[in-house]
């Protein structure tokens, strides 16, 4: 079964799918490689995108299940683009991947509505642990 259809060259969701979908915002290829092996054999549909703008159009068009958000930008600037993104999706979790673990970042974040912030370099287990809670959190919806 094709869990996704094409449209205008990229991935989309058909309306029958049921796979989970995680859009993976990040242009570090260890990390992506590092979510992919730990996201591919629980079934998630893994849209990667390297453009912060572009992530945000996917997400308008696509109902997708998680955000991964990695930020190597100005904390005032990622609170922004996650701002426009709550607006928009406000019950979407987002799980943040961060160099800055400062006490005032990671304040913001959490106001800004992120589910969780991870500090690099990840811990793969830690992850897996976030995405396990969002997984029993998801189906309870």
């Amino acid at each position: 079964m094709n869990l996704l259809s094409m449209y205008h060259g990229e991935e989309r969701f058909s309306a029958t799918s049921t796979a989970k979908s995680v859009v993976i915002v990040s242009d570090d290829p260890e990390i992506i490689h590092q979510l992919e092996e730990l996201l591919t054999p629980r079934d998630y549909v893994i849209i990667k995108e390297e453009s912060r703008l572009k992530s945000v159009r996917k997400i308008l068009e696509q109902e997708i299940d998680f955000l991964i958000l990695d930020l190597d930008y100005p904390i005032d600037a990622s609170i922004d683009l996650i701002d426009i993104i709550k607006r928009t999706r406000p019950r979407l979790p987002i799980v943040v991947l961060s160099d800055n673990n400062s006490l005032e970042a990671v304040r913001k974040l959490s106001e800004a509505g992120v589910f969780y912030c991870a500090f690099k370099p990840i811990q793969i287990g830690e992850v897996e642990k976030v995405f396990e809670a969002l997984e029993r959190m998801n189906s309870r919806h």
